[in-house]
């Protein structure tokens, strides 16, 4: 196993991986969820980012460095994690002096904040994996080889599996009344999930450049940052891609956290796309998709805005018309939602939500707090 093993650098403004470089290995089924989970871990990171972190896979170490820079011909400000793949047991210090190296040789190249994924790929992966292999070469000069290395750790995990199952077996006992207080914990918040919650219908929208091939206008007006999100909206961009050659005119997608519609813009290659809660029929989604259509191809200069201009000419009004169809809709989603609670509360419950008395025991107040934080939660921008 190669010591140094890849390097990447993800970008936060355009929200991809700008380049991946990989030595000795080949792209598989679990490297692609291995890559998806770095980039859960990068996602939570954008809020608050850290200068440094580190994430262990079955691939080796991902040892992820934070780095903010201003572009000297424009107003764009890069935000990026640089990122060095090396084996679980190379020496910190040594990739961080690799990784260090390699950073101040992608800063030589002129404007490389405004580099595209074709561009960094033709100016700088062979000069990445030359400089790989070379410190490679050094780190094992002085350090030695790594396989006797790696077999000691593989005698070291199988102890380890068998002192965690021994343990496991111990702790059945402790398992038994974990169950039980989460039982009681879900008994006890029963009542309190019959208050009707707030639920945004239009949750966002957002554009794909097939040409650039990034997501570009994410305007986000109720979607949390969770991994249903990341997930669902990984899925469609695996569709689009998977149909390159012959885009779709129109994507439908249901995923864990709402739904998709997209429609194709085929003269300039872009995808307008719509994420709403499952309860918006398919009528609904196509005229608000054709709404925000509408709007913005007649101007065929879009296509060549970057992401900064796009949103400065385009994002407000696009939040103005989900807003206002969101103030259409829900008034009679709420109300069909109303008859259908009615009918599930039993007598005897709704006894209980009547009788303030028993509606504090519940934990009515508590619940109100629960509902505002969840609506702060729903309203963190997540590209903003």
């Amino acid at each position: 196993m190669s010591v140094f093993r890849g390097f990447s650098a993800y970008d936060y403004g355009r929200e991809y991986f700008a380049i991946f470089v990989r030595r000795n290995f080949q792209t598989s089924q679990r490297w692609c969820e291995v890559r998806s989970e770095l980039e859960k871990k990068l996602q939570e990171q954008k809020k608050k980012p850290e200068s440094s972190f580190e994430m262990e896979s079955e691939f080796g170490n991902f040892y992820c460095q934070f780095e903010k820079q201003t572009s000297q011909l424009c107003a764009y400000i890069l935000e990026c994690y640089f990122i060095l793949l090396s084996n679980q047991n190379t020496k910190k210090e040594e990739q961080q002096k690799v990784l260090q190296t390699i950073i101040e040789q992608i800063k030589k190249v002129n404007n490389y904040i405004k580099l595209t994924r074709e561009e960094f790929e033709q100016k700088l992966k062979q000069d990445i994996l030359d400089s790989l292999s070379r410190a490679e070469q050094e780190y094992i000069e002085t350090h030695g080889n790594l396989d006797y290395l790696l077999i000691q750790q593989s005698q070291e995990k199988k102890k380890f599996r068998k002192d965690l199952a021994q343990q496991i077996d111990k702790k059945a006992e402790h398992k038994q009344k974990t169950y039980e207080l989460i039982e009681k914990l879900i008994i006890k918040t029963k009542t309190a999930d019959l208050e009707p919650q707030y639920k945004f219908m239009f949750k966002g929208f957002m554009m794909f450049d097939y040409v650039r091939q990034y997501f570009l206008m994410l305007i986000n007006i109720a979607i949390p940052i969770q991994n249903k999100w990341i997930n669902d909206r990984n899925a469609l961009q695996k569709i689009i891609m998977d149909n390159q050659k012959k885009p779709q005119e129109f994507i439908q997608l249901k995923g864990e956290g709402g739904q998709f519609y997209a429609k194709y813009h085929k003269e300039k290659k872009c995808y307008f796309i719509l994420y709403t809660d499952e309860v918006i029929d398919l009528e609904k989604q196509k005229q608000v998709v054709d709404q925000v259509y509408q709007l913005i191809t007649p101007d065929g200069k879009y296509i060549k805005m970057n992401k900064e201009e796009v949103d400065l000419k385009y994002s407000q009004q696009v939040k103005t018309i989900l807003q206002q169809n969101e103030k259409v809709d829900t008034e009679q989603l709420m109300k069909i939602e109303g008859n259908n609670r009615q009918k599930t509360i039993s007598p005897e419950q709704q006894s209980d939500i009547n009788d303030p008395l028993k509606s504090n025991k519940t934990g009515s107040i508590n619940n109100q707090q629960r509902n505002n934080l969840y609506l702060q939660e729903e309203m963190k921008p997540l590209n903003q």
